[in-house]
């Protein structure tokens, strides 16, 4: 598969065949304006400025798997966790996002799905990033740093 990216959204590899609702769907995504949740990202400091935007773009592909995979998603990432959290603080803006995006709310679920800050996991852990990976990489290309920052056990970006 090419790591290359063409005008798909969100980077979407120019090898991956995405429907009409698929496209629809990471536009809508990608189009967003998140600036609300960068905002508050910075007035509190919930992360370093330099990771902002990674992080916000992350997390527009963290939901676009959602569509993507037709399936709930493990979260892998702190910092992506915690744009999620900012985002649904914003009560309105987030349940339009996920209408427009998903016709339908995407919860979230804090009992169960979240495996970030991980540095000694079990092999199902370790099981569940490496399939997270493989499905983020195959729409993707290269997973980001975020993803990784967590894990030094985990397999280095494929490039």
């Amino acid at each position: 598969m090419s790591h290359e990216t063409g005008t798909q959204p969100l980077g979407v590899l120019s090898s991956v065949d995405l429907g009409p609702a698929q496209v629809r769907t990471l536009r809508v995504l990608e189009a967003y304006d998140l600036s609300p949740i960068r905002h508050r990202l910075q007035k509190k400091a919930l992360l370093l400025p330099g990771l902002i935007d990674e992080a916000l773009l992350e997390f527009r592909r963290y939901l676009a798997l959602h569509a993507l995979l037709d399936a709930p998603v493990t979260i892998h990432s702190q910092a992506v966790d915690d744009v999620w959290h900012t985002s649904i603080m914003f009560t309105q803006r987030y349940a339009e996002l996920c209408e427009l995006a998903f016709g339908r709310h995407i919860h979230h679920r804090p009992d169960r799905g979240h495996e970030y800050a991980a540095p000694h996991a079990s092999d199902g852990a370790r099981r569940r990033f490496a399939e997270f990976q493989a499905d983020y990489e195959s729409y993707f290309g290269p997973i980001g740093p975020l993803w990784l920052v967590d894990r030094p056990w985990a397999t280095s970006p494929r490039g």
